[in-house]
């Protein structure tokens, strides 16, 4: 009886992993971009990560008016108790209505024990969401478990590398450039990384809008089904205990 209950509870949550995807619509997540991730360790007056901190919140704004253009959501994610998101990034993004923000209380936005999982996945849910296109810190930390979870949820996950930093080294890393090596484990789900900005909109363009009325051939009506992104091979990994 035992073993028949087990097998069970192994079923059904496999079934709702598999299931967590629900359409191929695209969002928007940006990772706990919270000062106090930035400013903790007072490495911030780094001159040169002074530098990274703009050209990261530059290129996160970017994504954000993408995302504004192309009228794909947008999900602040926070991490509970640690203050509001990088108020250049909230300012980017006042005045449109499909913006949702959601606290968590573990590092991964998916973890099973993040208190406000199912918040996350019942809105991802409710707008036909199967892609995401991550950004946020830190690389090694939130983001990277965030887009494990995401993969084992069975979602596509595109890790923007400009959109990425980790906060935890006196030196911050970034871009955060082929430092990712995932091998998803479910049936349907891609990741992939990207640090083109304008690779990512022009397929979002393609993917979002409607297509133009093909001509007839068979190969132009295929032209725009599958566009890959542009992306990087893997090289190496880093491993890192710091949160």
């Amino acid at each position: 009886m035992k073993l028949l209950l087990l097998l069970l509870f192994i079923s059904l949550r496999a079934f709702s992993q598999e299931s967590s995807r629900v359409g191929d619509n695209y969002a928007l997540i940006i990772i706990d971009m919270q000062p106090f991730f930035v400013e903790r360790g007072g490495n911030d007056k780094d001159q040169e990560n002074i530098q990274k901190v703009n050209d990261i919140i530059n290129n996160q704004i970017k994504m954000i008016e993408m995302a504004k253009k192309l009228k794909i959501p947008i999900v602040f994610i926070e991490y509970e108790s640690l203050g509001d998101t990088n108020s250049k990034l909230k300012d980017a993004a006042d005045g449109y209505d499909n913006i949702k923000i959601i606290t968590k209380s573990t590092d991964g936005m998916l973890d099973d024990y993040n208190n406000k999982k199912s918040e996350l996945s019942d809105y991802l849910r409710s707008k036909e969401i199967g892609n995401l296109i991550i950004t946020g810190a830190n690389g090694g930390a939130c983001v990277e478990r965030s887009i494990s979870g995401s993969l084992k949820n069975n979602y596509n996950v595109v890790a923007f590398s400009k959109g990425i930093a980790d906060f935890n080294y006196s030196q911050f890393i970034y871009p955060y450039d082929d430092l990712y090596k995932f091998t998803p484990t479910c049936e349907n789900c891609k990741f992939r990384e990207v640090d083109d900005a304008e690779a990512v909109e022009l397929e979002l363009a393609l993917r979002t809008q409607k297509p133009p009325k093909p001509s007839g051939n068979e190969s132009d009506r295929n032209i725009l089904k599958d566009i890959p992104l542009p992306g990087k091979s893997k090289k190496t990994t880093i491993q890192t205990t710091v949160q």
